[in-house]
């Protein structure tokens, strides 16, 4: 598990970290040109910033706080209050599909990342980059939400089993 968290923090984190701004910058030169023309430029940027928000603060509480926690399941110093710990985890599921919805709306209100006729390249690259930031998410949500965070809730169950055990000599009903 701990080569996950390294690899979502380094590769999927990382790429989120100069992608978000990049695209953002995009977004305020071609709404700054183009939003007579087209409005959803406004609606997009807005729904982008909230999207950029989320993300952020998502990343900053896996890396600073539960990714250390889940690399610490994989020790043998590990502790009860790694499990309590790793109910952040349960927490972000939520947001994370907050962060598919509102990728869901980035979508249709680009009309599939479609570029309008009248485009420019740099709406083309626009809604490229839109489009390959989405598919990142959903690798990004599919190897948090399907893999780590089930691999991670289970393990700390396990340990917390496994000090049950230890401490009362006995199996102890969680019921």
């Amino acid at each position: 598990m701990g080569d996950l968290t390294h690899h979502l923090a380094d590769f999927h984190h990382a790429y989120l970290r100069d992608e978000l701004p990049r695209i953002e910058d995009f977004l305020s030169q071609l709404g700054a040109r183009h939003v007579n023309r087209h409005p959803q430029l406004r609606s997009l940027r807005e729904i982008f910033a909230a999207f950029r928000d989320e993300l952020t603060r998502s990343m900053i509480q896996e890396e600073e706080v539960l990714f250390p926690l889940i690399r610490g399941l994989e020790s043998s110093e590990a502790s009860v209050s790694l499990r309590r710990g790793l109910d952040s985890s349960r927490q972000l599921l939520p947001q994370h599909g907050n962060t598919a919805k509102i990728l869901a709306r980035m979508r249709a209100l680009s009309e599939g990342f479609t570029a309008p006729e009248d485009a420019d390249v740099e709406y083309h690259v626009l809604y490229g980059s839109l489009a390959l930031l989405g598919n990142e998410i959903r690798r990004l949500l599919h190897e948090e939400d399907g893999m780590l965070f089930p691999r991670a809730i289970s393990a700390a169950t396990t340990r917390l089993e496994d000090t049950r055990w230890r401490r009362f000599g006995r199996w102890i009903s969680p019921s």
